[in-house]
């Protein structure tokens, strides 16, 4: 290959959507080397305990039993090839291998390990710990107990590579793990050179562990499912210095005590989402007023209207810096603004430049001679879905600080 042939290869694959060159690279060995030495530009990069999806391109690692010509597998082993592998290592006997690293959402009582949604679920019908582990060591002892008969097998790996238009798969001989090989492909994936990702989602602690040990990723944004603090304690060694602060973070949290809302990360960010489970004795007018965040949005929960009330106070004892804004999606965004009338000292007002048909006139509070806050309601995100659903938020309501006189009194 001349040299000008490789640097029109270069400037081909450079503008390549990074799984079409991946796949090229793949399949042309004299290629690789190109597509390893160049920066990769990632929109949204997904990783899960046996998969990860690069701009909705899934690729997924599975575990299956071999089958043998001479002899029927049992048919327990034989339905997990029916369901095309499970998402696992399994053990020579066709078992979960509990052997292998735990995820963190796991949990193993008796030698029966237990999936996070089954916790999950468990959780919100018991009642004391005790009582939640004594059933847990209850529910082992019965799934001991109905062992199925111990069968030698062979279990291998099987990769797919799967989106909207097509669906390929690879079978790895069998002794791989899915960890060790999600690790080896996601090198071969991103390649040596810099590596930016717009959206990069994590959940499980160790997803770590399924990146190579040299990789680092530029980030913009961030979104964390559960356990959020301890998981960007343990991504920070695959990102780079240079993704913070962060454009914006995501997180989910169960109540407004969460640790997350200390991390040092998520203080830092431009902006951050907030998605909460149901938590109305939670303070969440001291936990939001502590966020130091320009942008703060709750994508997913609604806190209390007195507690919205709070926040809107603290906002006025210390003013956040113009352009500053808090959202929330409501099913009742009139009532709000009605109710912000009677507990705060607001003028009734219009916001030209925030104007929405739905809720023309919002409230306005003169906080000093250069700012004032201003709420008023205003479309969701998501707008257009969220009209067609039965209980959607289709509106949210914004309290914004900005620039003095932004807003006209109004009778």
């Amino acid at each position: 290959m001349t040299q000008f042939n490789e640097d029109i290869l270069k400037d081909i694959f450079s503008f390549l959507e990074p799984n079409t060159r991946y796949i090229i690279a793949a399949r042309c060995p004299s290629l690789r080397p190109i597509h390893k030495s160049l920066p990769i530009h990632i929109d949204h990069l997904k990783i899960s305990p046996s998969s990860f999806s690069i701009n909705g391109s899934t690729h997924a690692f599975r575990s299956m039993i071999q089958e043998a010509e001479e002899q029927k597998l049992p048919r327990h082993l034989q339905e997990i090839n029916d369901d095309y592998g499970v998402p696992y290592d399994l053990t020579s006997t066709g078992k979960r291998d509990d052997d292998a690293d735990l995820l963190f959402q796991d949990v193993q009582v008796g030698g029966i390990r237990f999936a996070q949604n089954f916790i999950d679920q468990f959780n919100a019908n018991s009642g004391s710990l005790e009582g939640q582990m004594n059933e847990f060591i209850r529910v082992a002892a019965s799934m001991r107990g109905g062992r199925l008969p111990v069968v030698q097998c062979t279990p291998y790996i099987q990769y797919t590579l799967s989106n909207d238009y097509q669906m390929s798969t690879v079978t790895y001989p069998p002794g791989n793990r899915i960890r060790h090989a999600i690790r080896r492909h996601l090198g071969n994936v991103l390649g040596n050179g810099e590596v930016s990702v717009r959206l990069l989602e994590i959940g499980c602690q160790d997803g770590v562990l399924r990146f190579p040990g040299d990789v680092k990723l530029k980030v913009q944004e961030i979104k964390l499912r559960r356990n959020g603090n301890a998981v960007l304690h343990t991504i920070r060694p695959v990102i780079s210095e240079r993704s913070f602060p962060l454009q914006k973070i995501s997180i989910l949290v169960q109540e407004a005590g969460d640790p997350v809302f200390q991390n040092q990360v998520v203080k830092a960010s431009g902006a951050v989402d907030i998605r909460f489970d149901y938590d109305p004795d939670g303070n969440w007018a001291e936990a939001l007023k502590k966020l130091p965040n320009k942008i703060v949005h709750m994508a997913v929960g609604e806190i209390p209207i007195e507690q919205l009330g709070e926040l809107a106070f603290g906002w006025m004892e210390n003013p956040r810096m113009e352009g500053s804004k808090f959202s929330m999606p409501s099913r009742d965004v009139a009532t709000i603004l009605e109710r912000a009338a009677e507990v705060l000292p607001v003028c009734n007002a219009t916001i030209e430049s925030r104007r929405c048909d739905e809720f023309p006139v919002g409230a306005s509070i003169q906080i000093s001679e250069d700012l004032e806050i201003n709420i008023y309601g205003a479309m969701a995100p998501n707008h257009e879905k969220e009209l067609l659903k039965p209980n959607g938020k289709p509106w949210m309501i914004v309290m914004e600080s900005m620039a003095f006189g932004s807003a006209a009194p109004c009778g």
